[in-house]
């Protein structure tokens, strides 16, 4: 069940985007961050990454929208390594 936690956080911040709750979504794509990078959910992080972009691009926010870039290779980097 813990595998799915940060699905359910991903999609509830795409819900509160949707319904216009801010600050909740982007604690919730941030939450789901957090428990992505804990558990080396690569996927799942990279759908936190893009959930918060999203939203940083909403609030014209462009140095959170362009935050994201760097990470998937640091990701990619550490996947290769556990392999």
């Amino acid at each position: 069940m813990r595998e799915f936690e940060a699905d359910i956080l991903i999609d509830l911040a795409r819900l509160g985007a949707a319904t216009d709750a801010p600050n909740e979504d982007k604690c919730l794509a941030e939450e789901a961050l957090v428990i992505t990078e804990r558990s080396g959910y690569a996927l799942q992080g990279a759908d936190a990454h893009w959930e918060l972009a999203k939203l940083a691009l909403a609030r014209d926010d462009q140095t959170m929208a362009s935050r994201p870039k760097t990470w998937p290779r640091a990701m990619v980097r550490r996947i290769t390594r556990t392999k």
